[in-house]
């Protein structure tokens, strides 16, 4: 899929549609912008990562991933997703699954997150599927 011909507004119009959370990261892991769909997603203060490592963001236990995830080179079109948890003020981390792209030679990237609390309220409760 090519999407050159794109204007950077209907670009980010697809991005906000395509994800709960989009992160443009640059080549030091520094979060550049910050787009958020889901309001349960904003009480994270995720407006306050702009500057600030993306990996502080998250739980000690994730921050491995991000960086994991910001050094991998894409295999052909393959996309992974990777569950990240993300620390919260309001009690229970937040569980996010991302998947990151190049967005260019100049190193930064985008994170697509996709909101993962209710798979974590279902695995909570133990829910078997």
């Amino acid at each position: 899929m090519k999407l050159a011909n794109l204007s950077a507004e209907t670009l980010a119009r697809l991005v906000s549609v395509a994800s709960d959370i989009a992160l443009i990261v640059n080549k030091d892991g520094l979060v550049e912008d910050v787009s958020v769909r889901k309001p349960e997603l904003a009480a994270l203060g995720c407006q306050a990562w702009i500057g600030q490592p993306w990996a502080g963001t998250a739980t000690a236990e994730s921050r491995a991933k991000i960086t994991s995830m910001l050094k991998l080179e894409p295999v052909g079109d393959e996309v992974r997703w990777r569950h990240v948890n993300h620390v919260s003020t309001q009690g229970a981390d937040i569980a996010v699954q991302y998947a990151v792209r190049s967005l260019g030679a100049d190193g930064r990237m985008l994170a697509l997150g996709r909101d993962m609390e209710a798979v974590a309220v279902l695995l909570v409760d133990g829910f078997v599927l």
